[in-house]
């Protein structure tokens, strides 16, 4: 008899600071309310008791609905800073996504200067779900990147997104400011 095994969602991203500072952004309310927004929506509560057996529930409010998405469930394994297994399962008023129940683990390492954190959903029923979740941990992942960078690198952080901001002002069109051509010259002191 051949099984086949149940789909899967795997993703890993590497970040420029430690772990330890990785597992607070992850699991800290004040911190996830600063980079943690599924669905468009804003986090108002969570609850996180990290211990075998203790419940874990996050609440999103959007557009005046305080709950708009809830995702909760207990935690099976807790190894802070180095493992987080728990369900996840997902209430939502959005016709476009499934309710699920689902199993997450998520890894935190040390990797070389800073860390690197992987999570694994599991108990997917159907292959064609897979995708939705894949690209929603992607942007998450990313937006917990740009969080931790700021703040890792503070001000000059800042200086960096300023310069970009200019940059993408310039190559929008005119900028309060120099915008000469490559044929032109700056002159100082005239």
């Amino acid at each position: 008899m051949k099984t086949t095994q149940a789909p899967e969602v795997r993703v890993s991203k590497e970040f420029p600071v430690g772990k330890d500072k990785l597992y607070k952004a992850w699991t800290s309310e004040q911190e996830l309310k600063e980079w943690w927004k599924p669905l468009k929506g804003k986090l108002a509560h969570v609850e996180n008791d990290i211990h075998e057996g203790g419940k874990v529930k996050y609440a999103f409010e959007n557009e005046g609905d305080p709950n708009y998405l809830v995702i909760e469930g207990n935690y099976e394994v807790a190894k802070p800073g180095e493992q987080l297994v728990y369900t996840w399962n997902w209430v939502s008023k959005e016709d476009l996504l499934n309710q699920g129940h689902y199993k997450l683990t998520v890894n935190f390492e040390d990797k070389g200067n800073g860390s690197s954190l992987s999570v694994i959903q599991e108990d997917i029923d159907e292959e064609e779900h897979v995708y939705p979740h894949h690209d929603g941990w992607e942007k998450s992942l990313d937006d917990l990147y740009h969080y931790l960078a700021g703040s890792h690198q503070g001000e000059s952080a800042l200086g960096s997104e300023r310069n970009n901001s200019v940059q993408s002002q310039n190559e929008e069109g005119d900028v309060a400011g120099y915008n000469e051509t490559p044929d032109q010259q700056k002159v100082a002191g005239a």
